[in-house]
């Protein structure tokens, strides 16, 4: 048996067109590690948009969330983490999923291990621009302002932010890594052994003093997740169709990638 962790697949992005392929080969990995799971965490971003209005929210993700609860109908325990894009996700995501959604970071233990779950967004210490906007977005009172918002204003208002904050960041998050591991180390030197987050889209592995660092990456690129087991943790892609292992060293950022 296994728990697996993995994030980042904006399902619904208007910059991506490749949406049905990504839908199949997700899944297709969830039938493939359905005999072994027993827990999955999404850290995050599942949907590019997800918000729930006063009367829900229009499912355009039936083959997602009807897998989802086979899993929660299985006794496979799925647990939503709210990133950025879907950090509004409630009643209406966990009636159709039975899943349990996480708003804010989490502890969890699994295999004697006691690991510190979340986004990631907002570790970033200077990344100012959106810690400011990351506060704006889940005022309280922002909140109340888009929901009187007609659903049809509100997704074209939530795509263009979306569209723009995606171009904006395509390559701006390698200049950060270094801070998300100097956010790590604190973690860490509270008794946790490992950390894992998402939002970057980039895969990371680092062995700290303080213990294990892990980015889960992405499931637009690179396709990876995370298992632990009896045998500890493993980060592995499944961007062929096939489980294979990956090593995020080998990556190498793109020239513009400070700009």
């Amino acid at each position: 048996m296994a728990v697996y962790f993995l994030s980042d697949f904006h399902f619904g992005a208007d910059w991506r067109k490749d949406e049905s392929s990504r839908v199949r080969l997700f899944i297709d990995f969830l039938d493939r590690i359905k005999s072994d799971a027993e827990n999955i965490y999404i850290l995050g971003d599942l949907f590019d948009f997800w918000f729930e209005y006063r009367n829900g929210f229009p499912n355009k993700y039936p083959e997602i969330t009807d897998k989802l609860a086979e899993y929660s109908e299985s006794g496979i325990k799925v647990v939503l983490v709210g990133g950025n894009h879907d950090w509004w996700a409630g009643e209406t995501f966990i009636s159709l999923t039975g899943a349990e959604v996480f708003k804010n970071d989490a502890e969890v233990h699994h295999y004697g291990k006691r690991i510190y779950l979340g986004h990631g967004d907002g570790k970033a210490i200077t990344d100012w621009q959106y810690r400011i906007l990351r506060k704006i977005l889940r005022n309280p009172f922002t909140i109340f302002l888009f929901k009187q918002l007609p659903y049809a204003i509100g997704i074209q208002l939530a795509r263009l932010v979306s569209s723009g904050s995606h171009y904006a960041n395509e390559h701006r998050q390698w200049k950060f890594l270094d801070e998300y591991k100097d956010a790590a180390k604190p973690v860490l030197g509270q008794g946790f052994d490992a950390i894992l987050l998402g939002h970057t889209h980039i895969p990371q592995w680092v062995q700290l003093p303080e213990g294990l660092y892990i980015n889960t990456g992405d499931w637009i690129q690179h396709f990876t997740f995370v298992k632990l087991d009896d045998e500890g943790f493993s980060m592995k892609t499944f961007k062929n169709g096939n489980i294979e292992n990956f090593d995020p060293s080998l990556l190498t950022p793109p020239t513009n990638s400070t700009k």
